[in-house]
C-alpha cells in the first residue's frame, strides 16, 4: 500500500540529499494538543517522535497548504514498508543489555547517542510503528493514565 506526504521544496531536498526521512518529536509539531500531552506531570510527547502520512489518495487542498509552504510544496508516495528492519542480537543500553534477538525500525547505531536513546519494542508488531490518529475532544481522557510509576 502507497503512503502518501506533502512537504515543501526544501524539505525534499533534504530528504533526497540524505535519503532519509526525518522524525519529529510530538511536541515539535504543528498540533498543540498533541504536544502537551501528559501523564502523572510526565509530558511523554517530548519521548515520541512522529512522521505524518497520510493513505488518501485523493490529494487535500489543506494538506497542501499546511505542508506545502507559500513557495509551493510536493507530495511524496512512497510504499508504507520503506523502512528496513533490522534483527537486533544482545544490544547494549549503556549499564544494561538485552537477551535474545528484536526486530527494529532503527538501526542499531543509531538507537543510542550522547544525547538519547531508543528503548527497544519487545514485543513488535507494525501497528506499533505505522498507526492511525485518533481525533478525540478531549486528549487528556485518553493519556491520563498512559504512564505507570513504581518503586521496585
Amino acid at each position: 500500500m502507497r503512503i502518501y506526504h506533502y512537504t515543501n521544496l526544501e524539505s525534499l531536498a533534504l530528504i533526497l540529499k540524505n535519503q532519509t526521512i526525518r522524525f519529529n518529536r510530538l511536541d515539535k509539531v504543528d498540533d498543540l494538543e498533541e504536544g502537551n500531552t501528559e501523564s502523572l506531570g510526565v509530558k511523554f510527547c517530548r519521548y515520541i517522535f512522529v512522521s505524518c502520512w497520510t493513505e488518501t489518495t485523493e490529494e487535500s487542498i489543506p494538506l497542501w497548504k499546511m505542508y506545502g509552504g507559500d513557495k509551493g510544496g510536493i507530495r511524496i508516495a512512497l510504499e508504507q514498508e520503506m523502512f528496513k528492519e533490522y534483527l537486533i542480537s544482545n544490544l547494549e543500553l549503556g549499564d544494561l543489555q538485552s537477551q535474545g534477538a528484536i526486530k527494529s525500525k532503527i538501526p542499531p547505531q543509531d538507537m543510542i547517542n550522547p544525547n538519547f536513546f531508543f528503548i527497544p519494542i519487545l514485543v513488535y508488531k507494525n501497528d506499533l510503528f505505522y498507526r492511525h490518529v485518533k481525533y478525540v475532544d478531549n486528549i487528556h481522557v485518553f493519556t491520563k493514565d498512559a504512564i505507570q510509576i513504581t518503586n521496585v
